[in-house]
């Protein structure tokens, strides 16, 4: 998927990104994408501003925040508890693609949050 627009105005580096609410919508992967991996990101990890575990050929992910909110950022700058966008709990998803190498998240406040991450290429 190409060009999804993000809060930064597209600077060097940054991933496009769709945000849905788990309900429809197209925050999936591709219909023709292939399963590389799953990665789970317990709230204790989620204290501090954490990066992803890209398995290799993945080039795409559907990212859940389950329980709790995250922030998260995708300019290679760290989020705080309370400054990049947010990524409520309770089922809200979003879809990478590109590169996912400078996207971080950390917890937000509320209920300890665990990152769901299922990679594709």
């Amino acid at each position: 998927m190409v060009g999804y627009p993000n809060d930064q105005g597209n600077p060097a580096g940054a991933i496009p990104v769709r945000v849905t609410n788990g309900s429809g919508g197209g925050g999936g992967p591709p219909a023709s994408a292939t399963p590389k991996g799953f990665q789970q990101i317990a709230a204790a990890t989620l204290a501090t501003a954490t990066t992803l575990t890209v398995p290799a050929g993945a080039t795409s992910a559907v990212v859940q925040a389950e329980t709790g909110d995250v922030r998260w950022r995708d300019d290679a700058v760290a989020p705080t508890g309370t400054v990049g966008v947010i990524l409520y709990g309770g089922g809200q998803s979003m879809y990478l693609s590109g590169s996912m190498t400078a996207i971080q998240f950390i917890a937000s406040s509320g209920a300890a949050p665990i990152l769901n991450v299922s990679y594709y290429a």
